[in-house]
């Protein structure tokens, strides 16, 4: 619980690995996953245990995070977390109800990720519960100015004109492959069309932000996850989901069977209904 609460990762995977039970209660009743949470209530204790101490906001929240995944625990959820919705537009809006788990939900289509037309798949990125939802949308028009768009409808938003239009292609060289041409290529840039699909951003997305990637020629690492080397602390945990909008192309389904075969990573397609 301690190694949790001042956020130490790699103590907690050591102790998971020795047998420790991680469903045990302190006298207050939390468990070793609230005193991960980011909460008031686990800010004060460290403040009044040590009053001297001083922590990276930036770090210690990614290893809270990671240890949170270790420990397989997700937090309540908060009414003042994520992004609030408008209700002062509800156009369109609707209730929907679900007789498993019996619950009914406030449905608001005017407030979701920004589409230039009818036709673009939008795609999420489900990692575990220690990492936030990402989404894509297909294209490779955006500015390339960064790796990230702002948050829309709750989700981190990433660029697909750096994405969709030139890291994919380094990610597709790096492990020897191919995106299949198109006639809706961009002049003079080869398979351009199918790498910008949503898919295909997200999971190359994933290959360069939570996997530590290894050069296969050369035989060693190249780079570093920016999640805390998740893939690192779990190595059996690549198992990855995309929800879609779209049935995804042969191209994007090649990608997904080249990047099992080249670095063990297992992404499974959901395709949505959209109504």
């Amino acid at each position: 619980m301690e190694a949790a609460l001042w956020g130490y990762p790699k103590i907690v995977e050591l102790l998971l690995e020795a047998g420790a039970d991680s469903s045990l209660k302190d006298r207050r009743g939390m468990t070793a996953g609230n005193l991960a949470e980011e909460s008031e209530r686990n800010d004060r204790e460290r403040h009044e245990r040590s009053i001297k101490y001083l922590e990276d906001p930036f770090v210690k929240k990614r290893h809270r995070r990671l240890i949170r995944a270790l420990l397989k625990h997700t937090p309540a959820a908060s009414l003042s977390s994520g992004v609030q919705p408008n209700l002062a537009d509800l156009t369109d809006a609707y209730f929907y109800k679900s007789l498993s788990p019996g619950s009914i939900s406030l449905v608001i289509p005017s407030q979701g990720i920004e589409i230039r037309t009818q036709s673009k798949t939008a795609a999420v990125l489900l990692r575990g519960e220690a990492f936030p939802l990402v989404a894509a949308v297909s294209g490779r028009t955006s500015p390339i100015r960064s790796e990230f768009l702002p948050p829309e409808a709750g989700y981190i938003r990433i660029n697909e004109g750096y994405w969709g239009g030139t890291e994919n292609f380094a990610v597709a060289k790096d492990i020897g492959f191919s995106f299949e041409s198109s006639p809706y290529d961009e002049r003079g840039v080869a398979g351009s069309f199918n790498a910008s699909h949503a898919e295909a951003q997200l999971m190359c997305f994933f290959v360069r932000r939570n996997y530590i990637f290894r050069n296969i020629a050369d035989g060693h690492k190249s780079g570093v996850d920016d999640f805390l080397q998740l893939f690192m602390l779990q190595e059996r945990n690549r198992q990855v989901e995309i929800v879609v909008s779209k049935t995804p192309c042969d191209s994007c389904r090649a990608l997904r069977d080249c990047i099992r075969e080249r670095l063990g990573i297992n992404f499974a397609f959901r395709v949505l209904g959209v109504r």
